[in-house]
């Protein structure tokens, strides 16, 4: 799976993603951790989450195209928690919406992080990237519910340099 962050690889034809933590059980929940945008944007941000020990490298799903031209996309899954499994319920943080600009800057593209599980998976989540300076929490787009029960999904946008 490194090889797909390495300049030059090619896409892979299928997903297949290694979770970095333990398996599925009763106590945990899915959280899916979705990065879209150039393959230079999403190795970019990988790596930064792997130097700040959020995910390893190899645990992302190889670079995959999203159907929309010369837009990709690589998957997280991390088994979190269930709500259930916490000590405290806290209200969860609903961040304010910083967005991203609406017309390309040049030498700067546009990657987006999504975050897509039950509102306690994608909050601590939020806080956690956070902490370790990844991303500060209001820069986050509100909590949303998605068709399932439950389940929210919350986006990042940031711009990188081109360099």
């Amino acid at each position: 799976m490194y090889a797909a962050f390495l300049p030059g690889a090619g896409d892979a034809p299928t997903v297949s993603v290694r979770s970095d933590s333990a398996e599925p059980s009763p106590s945990r929940e899915p959280l899916r951790i979705l990065l879209i945008g150039s393959r230079k944007g999403i190795t970019q941000i990988i790596q930064r989450l792997h130097i700040l020990r959020f995910a390893e490298v190899g645990e992302w799903s190889p670079i995959l195209p999203t159907g929309n031209p010369g837009e990709l996309m690589s998957i997280l899954i991390r088994h979190v928690l269930s709500e259930s499994q916490t000590r405290a319920n806290r209200n969860p943080l609903i961040p304010s919406f910083l967005s991203a600009p609406s017309v390309p800057i040049p030498g700067y593209e546009l990657v987006k992080l999504i975050l897509i599980g039950s509102r306690k998976a994608v909050t601590d989540t939020i806080e956690h990237l956070n902490r370790v300076d990844f991303a500060h929490s209001g820069a986050w787009s509100p909590l949303l519910p998605t068709e399932n029960p439950g389940e929210v999904i919350a986006i990042l946008t940031q711009l990188i340099p081109l360099n």
